[in-house]
């Protein structure tokens, strides 16, 4: 008997469609879902311990895989709400900002942001779990996933990174994408393309309250098109000049 493929994907609500359309459309026996965090994926990617999985796209210059598969991504365009510099007062009058260790895409993005867009001589330190709560005075954080539904209310300034970078750079932008790590039976690539297009297509039914809705609607945006490739590679692009930079 076949072995089932290893599907490792990211435990947000922003994955919820990708998740209900691959429970409908597989059966236990044909695929066995994981969830992590983004950065916990792209260990199970760098270790070889899945077939397909869906990854931060900072991480992919480090990564061995075989092709970027799917027309879908985790993406926006504009606004993506749950990533964000969270702060007590305005970014420019604070010191530095913790990274989230989540996310290295995240992490990149921030420094790009931070420093190229908005030049400010702030200093970026690798957070820890728990940080979250180590926010405030000139120390901001760099916060991601459903954990910022929490703290909108909470912290008088953020910065939604989604909306930095496409003011800055006019485009869409995609935080992760779907990778096989070996070539794939060309019948099951069908599947689950056709799993995660159901997914998408009834996204309207996995909310669970008026804010999910509003943020599945309004926030997030699935289709991996032209302009979120070309999203990825200049953000790729500019990832490599970060490299030169130190983190305190």
């Amino acid at each position: 008997m076949k072995e089932p493929y290893r599907i490792v994907t990211v435990s947000y609500l922003n994955t919820q469609p990708f998740i209900e359309g691959l429970q409908r459309h597989f059966t236990p026996e044909e695929v066995i879902i994981e969830l992590a965090h983004p950065a916990k994926c792209a260990q199970a990617a760098s270790s070889g311990s899945a077939d397909l999985v869906l990854v931060p796209v900072g991480a992919l210059p480090e990564l061995d895989f075989d092709h970027i598969l799917s027309g879908w991504c985790i993406g926006s365009s504009g606004p993506v709400r749950t990533v964000a510099i969270y702060s007590d007062r305005p970014l420019d009058q604070c010191e530095s900002v913790y990274l989230d260790y989540q996310s290295r895409t995240s992490v990149l993005l921030a420094q790009m942001i931070v420093q190229d867009y908005l030049q400010l001589p702030l200093q970026f330190t690798p957070a820890f779990p728990g940080f979250e709560s180590t926010i405030g005075g000139k120390q901001a954080g760099l916060v991601i996933g459903d954990r910022t539904f929490q703290m909108d209310e909470k912290y008088s300034y953020k910065l939604d990174l989604g909306e930095q970078w496409t003011k800055w750079t006019g485009l869409p932008f995609a935080f992760a994408v779907w990778i096989a790590l070996h070539p794939l039976d060309e019948e099951f690539e069908k599947k689950f393309e056709d799993a995660i297009a159901w997914g998408v297509q009834h996204v309207v039914e996995f909310a669970g309250s008026p804010v999910e809705l509003e943020y599945f609607e309004r926030y997030i945006s699935y289709p991996f098109d032209d302009r979120k490739r070309k999203a990825m590679n200049l953000f790729l692009q500019n990832a490599l000049h970060l490299s030169e930079r130190p983190v305190v």
